[in-house]
């Protein structure tokens, strides 16, 4: 399983620069980052649970693909 807080900090950065997040998947990467649950992360991010997820699902294939 991919657990973004398990990413060393220059691997943190090595994905943030290469991944082309969106600005949603680059927020939601901070607050994965900071262990934040999905459910949190929808709340701060102002948009539903189901979004987050897709939001969390696309982050994920694209962290997947520059690795």
């Amino acid at each position: 399983m991919l657990k973004i807080p398990d990413f060393t900090r220059s691997e943190i950065e090595y994905i943030k620069h290469h991944a082309n997040f969106t600005k949603q998947e680059n927020e939601l990467f901070d607050f994965r980052n900071d262990e934040y649950s999905l459910e949190v992360c929808a709340e701060l991010m102002n948009v539903s649970l189901s979004t987050v997820k897709r939001i969390n699902k696309k982050m994920k294939a694209k962290i997947i693909r520059i690795l």
